[in-house]
């Protein structure tokens, strides 16, 4: 069978890492042959797709929905880039047209290119969404679910959060829920010893939707309360320079001895193995492939009651704070500091729950029965 994604992003954020995790087990089935399309020849999914030897198509294409937090100027940029989509869809026709191809797949829904390729060569078309458009993003088109709905054969949500935000406009008997998917090699197996000292953990980019504020501000509020036996470590990048805001509060709050900078880790294993608790700070995550990487870790995770993190980790009141609450983000870690013999029990139970839902292989199985389900004449899982 040949598969043809279409990515969106420069960067390797978490949808380009779920679509790599994918081809990974795709490609050990051995009957499936993969190439994706991206719009940036710089873009950083490229050296993940060469270490694989998996065909690249490199074409720029804009997006048919815009960020909402872009200046205006920007936003006109977008829409005149859009409207010059119809030259790359002629160019990416005339190739694909000679591949051969049996579906393609739209690895986000902030793309349309890949469903009018589709449409336009009779070629199945998957559609994964895995963003909650409305609170971030606003469509280009009008109409956009009629769109959807008559230009795809299957729309894929990558939890029950986003299928219940998209359920009244796109059409349910198209729609199907498939959770993404962490490999195995994520799995730790930790040497559980009660601490003196918590360690706190947050991973992701230093920017302002990763909730480091949030977390500092949770920090501040235990410490003020006599509460310091404890670390609070953010992991990640800088490349908007968000971090001199958030040593400013440091300073502010005379936190020094408590909240450390790791940067960016290449080796995040070794880092997880060294903590008991992870933070996911994010306000409404769509899915959250951190929260996994975290439960795989062993590691006790704390998350808002909003987007798929109850469905991820369980709707425990211990582990799950009020939405933009550092109060109560606060009084849920000084449970865990408090209750430090609890680390090991709820670790396992996390990792259980993670390994037993989350896999990489199961996340595979469930996208090969939807392309199995587009069976037509034309549509041979056999080919190679």
């Amino acid at each position: 069978m040949k598969i043809l994604f279409f990515t969106h992003e420069k960067q390797y954020g978490g949808a380009s890492r779920a679509l790599v995790t994918l081809i990974d087990e795709l490609l050990k089935r051995k009957q499936y042959k993969i190439f994706v399309v991206v719009p940036f020849k710089d873009s950083k999914i490229i050296e993940e797709l060469k270490q694989r030897n998996v065909e690249v198509i490199s074409c720029f294409y804009s997006w048919w929905q815009i960020p909402k937090n872009i200046s205006k100027f920007k936003k006109i940029m977008f829409r005149i880039a859009y409207r010059c989509n119809f030259i790359s869809i002629m160019k990416l026709k005339k190739k694909i047209k000679k591949m051969n191809i049996d579906v393609i797949h739209s690895n986000t829904s902030v793309i349309d290119v890949g469903a009018k390729v589709a449409k336009q060569l009779g070629i199945k078309h998957v559609w994964h969404f895995r963003e909650f458009t409305g609170k971030h993003l606003s469509f280009i088109k009008k109409d956009p679910y009629k769109f959807i709905n008559n230009n795809t054969d299957r729309v894929i949500y990558i939890s029950k959060s986003i299928q219940s935000f998209y359920n009244n406009n796109i059409d349910k008997k198209i729609s199907r829920l498939v959770y993404d998917g962490v490999p195995s090699n994520f799995i730790i197996k930790k040497d559980y010893k009660i601490p003196d000292e918590i360690k706190f953990l947050l991973v992701g980019t230093l920017e302002e939707n990763k909730g480091q504020k949030l977390a500092i501000d949770a920090a501040n509020f235990l410490n003020e309360n006599g509460i310091s036996n404890f670390k609070l470590i953010l992991a990640g990048g800088n490349p908007n320079n968000y971090k001199s805001e958030l040593e400013e509060m440091i300073d502010n709050y005379n936190l020094k001895n408590i909240v450390d900078f790791a940067g960016f880790v290449k080796d995040i294993k070794k880092l997880r193995k060294e903590v008991d608790v992870e933070l996911m700070c994010a306000p409404s995550e769509a899915f959250g492939l951190v929260t996994v990487e975290g439960m795989l870790a062993g590691n006790v995770v704390i998350g808002s009651n909003s987007g798929a993190t109850p469905e991820i980790i369980g709707e425990n009141n211990k582990l799950l704070y009020q939405l933009n609450n550092y109060k109560d983000l606060a009084n849920k870690m000084k449970y865990i500091i408090s209750n430090k013999d609890k680390i090991k029990s709820i670790g396992i139970e996390l990792q259980k729950k993670a390994i037993n839902n989350f896999s990489s292989k199961q996340h595979c199985d469930n996208v090969i029965s939807i392309y199995e389900e587009l069976g037509s004449d034309n549509f041979d899982i056999s080919k190679n």
